[in-house]
């Protein structure tokens, strides 16, 4: 793959899916290949990455400087100037958030930092984005929140409830315990809704 930038624009051959601008590039999407543009319409990421593997699509924005995109039915992650700084070796991967994206390999999932190498194993059922420096994860079929060195912080005995990634916000996370709906705080208390 070239990481020279390109020097068509998307006036040349109009796309079917502009996203919006963030860090200054928009995601770019014809024919089923994706890359892209700066706000002058210079396509900077070619056109030729995958959308979607097995119906999972790429996210289609930057974040923390990196693109997810997908290349040979694997997801990996590029620069701003195309250049893979994550290779192109998982099954599926988030955006970056706090400085780690949650990725899946093999069935598993598991966190990378941004330069590609494991930050916490790849062992996990099920896992989402950090916030407020904890992640959900699955394990044997329960839910728990795991900090950025993989440890276990609130144990694996919560549900999701349907439609809710788990992911904290303003200190709080929206759980299930024992069938009754509810949020976990950073400590692990729950509160019944």
């Amino acid at each position: 793959m070239s990481t020279a930038m390109s020097t068509s624009t998307l006036s040349d051959n109009l796309p079917d899916y502009t996203g919006e601008y963030r860090e200054g590039l928009a995601f770019v999407r014809r024919g089923g290949k994706c890359g892209y543009a700066d706000e002058l319409g210079a396509v900077v990421i070619p056109l030729e990455y995958e959308c979607e593997v097995d119906g999972r699509f790429v996210f289609d924005f930057f974040s923390e400087g990196l693109a997810a995109l997908c290349k040979d039915g694997h997801f990996g992650f590029v620069d701003k100037t195309g250049k893979t700084v994550v290779p192109f070796e998982y099954d599926y991967a988030y955006a970056f958030k706090e400085g780690l994206c949650g990725v899946q390999k093999d069935g598993k999932y598991g966190f990378v930092d941004r330069s590609g190498a494991v930050a916490v194993p790849i062992e996990y059922d099920w896992a989402y984005s950090f916030a407020d420096g904890l992640a959900p994860a699955k394990q044997n079929g329960k839910v728990g929140y795991i900090n950025k060195s993989g440890e276990t912080v609130i144990p694996f005995v919560y549900d999701l409830e349907r439609g809710h990634t788990g992911e904290f916000c303003d200190g709080r996370a929206v759980v299930e315990f024992n069938g009754a709906k509810g949020s976990v705080d950073r400590t692990g208390a729950f509160a019944p809704a």
